[in-house]
């Protein structure tokens, strides 16, 4: 399951949404086989609980991947799980918000991650959820914001050279 969900994930970042669904399929068939949910927090490591909200946001199936994320949300604040819920649960509804177009909804979700990986030191996430906050503060006109943003995720990737696959992500 957590073969096919990460496989779902490296086919999202290589934009090929077939894949990625087919992929999601597969994961989804063993999950229902097993008697194990996607969705659940068993699969939470490494996020790949939120792999299929991931997915729904790709192919456009917005609504799915809004009740799916929200749900996962609330999931990791009741159990007290921050680092999930930081990690993955805010920067993937903001991604969602970001292209539904709610773009103080994408801000908030990304600033309370982006804070923090920052002081938690999780230097991956934390360049993807400022990636994000660049596109954010662009299309909301904070152009000085956006640089800052920019800025940190240029400090990021300057701290290491080995980067292993985020390089191309």
């Amino acid at each position: 399951i957590a073969s096919a969900l990460a496989l779902a994930w490296a086919c999202i970042l290589q934009g090929d949404a077939a894949r990625a669904c087919s992929s999601l399929d597969t994961a989804e068939q063993m999950a229902r086989k097993a008697g194990v949910e996607i969705g659940s927090t068993y699969l939470g490591s490494g996020g790949l609980a939120f792999v299929s909200g991931r997915v729904k946001i790709f192919v456009g199936e917005w609504n799915k991947a809004q009740t799916e994320l929200l749900r996962l949300l609330a999931v990791s604040e009741q159990t007290n799980r921050l680092t999930e819920k930081q990690l993955w649960a805010n920067p993937a509804i903001g991604w969602l918000y970001l292209e539904k177009g709610d773009l103080v909804g994408a801000k908030t979700h990304l600033e309370e991650a982006a804070t923090y990986c920052h002081t938690a030191g999780d230097n991956p996430p934390e360049l993807y959820t400022r990636a994000l906050l660049t596109q954010v503060c662009t299309l909301r006109g904070e152009l000085e914001e956006a640089a800052e943003h920019l800025g940190r995720a240029r400090e990021i990737l300057s701290l290491s050279t080995d980067w292993l696959g985020l390089a191309a992500e």
